[in-house]
């Protein structure tokens, strides 16, 4: 998990990374997310152990997190009216998100014969609605907050239908 978060910031922080100041990239490295997630690699290659006072903190903090960013989201839509949610494009993104790639990802994963346990596992993120940290990047980065905000509500009612019909493709 902690790979796939330094990945996604990664991805999402490299294009203006090398075009920016070394100011600008002095920032990006010590972004919160980036440096939580060497450390937590570098815990896990050397075996620090962690004081439980601290273990507790950590884990009371990221159980409050997708809360948290629900509320955001929430605040987000505030005002923002029911029909804006059956737009077509967010039913197209829907679609894609919830539908085409997780189909992609079975035909692949059956063409590699993969073993049913990750098969499943892959299967099943593949077909996950957007995640909560779209709106918040759209937010920080100052694009249309309120439709990733609908993205995000609009897919995670539809996964509600789409996780279990996926779920009767698994081995």
């Amino acid at each position: 998990m902690g790979i796939a978060v330094y990945f996604k910031w990664h991805i999402l922080e490299a294009v203006p990374f090398f075009y920016t100041s070394l100011e600008v990239k002095k920032s990006i490295l010590l972004n919160p997310c980036i440096v939580t997630v060497f450390l937590g690699i570098a815990r896990r290659i050397t075996g620090f152990p962690v004081p439980e006072f601290l273990d507790t903190a950590i884990a009371n903090t990221g159980a409050v997190t997708t809360p948290l960013s629900m509320m955001v989201i929430g605040t987000m839509l505030i005002g923002v009216p029911w029909k804006k949610l059956l737009e077509p494009s967010i039913f197209r993104l829907a679609f894609v998100r919830l539908i085409a790639l997780p189909l992609v990802a079975l035909y692949i994963l059956n063409l590699i014969d993969a073993q049913p346990l990750l098969a499943g596992v892959s299967l099943i993120l593949t077909g996950m609605p957007a995640g909560s940290t779209s709106a918040l990047l759209a937010a920080k980065y100052g694009a249309d907050e309120d439709y990733a905000s609908r993205c995000i509500v609009t897919t995670t009612i539809m996964s509600l239908a789409t996780i279990p019909v996926l779920m009767l493709f698994l081995k």
